[in-house]
């Protein structure tokens, strides 16, 4: 799901950050967060949306701070629902060869909005493949349980119930709730 940047105007977005990194220079950073927030709200398509995340992982890769996915976990919060899980459709298609960064902001994003949208793709993944690899194992072992058992029990159990009808390792599954 990488976007290049040029397609969305900003080439120079991951040298500016490197540039504030390296320097720490704190006005680079701030102009930086600025022109990013800025285009967050104006990212209206899967391609600018897809952009921006992409932009946001590689600054908490380069800077191990996550504002920039604060900024954009807040743009997934106040689209629909439906909205919000169409993208992490798309964006999550590659599962298998998506990095901890992008797991991380998946998981926000779906923590801080329906946990149903990541459990349905998680499901839909191992049904297809019939293998529980370690995108699968890293969200179950890094999401909030009780979220998911407050919100949809049921959707929960049945990842469980695949992993266990499989033969596969579902030991993840019965952490205590409550822990992360």
């Amino acid at each position: 799901a990488v976007v290049s940047t040029q397609s969305t105007g900003n080439k120079n977005f991951r040298d500016t950050c490197l540039l504030a990194t390296l320097l720490q220079v704190d006005w680079i950073r701030e102009y930086s967060r600025c022109h990013y927030t800025k285009r967050v709200k104006e990212a209206d398509n899967y391609e600018l949306l897809s952009a921006v995340v992409e932009e946001a992982v590689f600054a908490s890769q380069l800077t191990d701070n996550s504002d920039l996915e604060g900024i954009v976990s807040e743009k997934l919060r106040d689209m629909h629902s439906d909205e919000v899980g169409d993208f992490l459709s798309s964006y999550l298609a590659n599962w298998s060869a998506l990095s901890t960064h992008q797991l991380k902001l998946a998981i926000r994003v779906a923590e801080e909005g329906e946990v149903s949208n990541l459990l349905r793709i998680m499901k839909h993944n191992i049904e297809e493949t019939g293998v529980f690899d370690e995108t699968s194992r890293y969200i179950l072992q890094n999401i909030d349980v009780s979220k998911c058992l407050r919100e949809n029990a049921e959707l929960y159990g049945e990842i469980c119930d695949l992993l266990v009808e499989a033969g596969l390792d579902s030991t993840v599954c019965y952490k205590r709730p409550g822990n992360k």
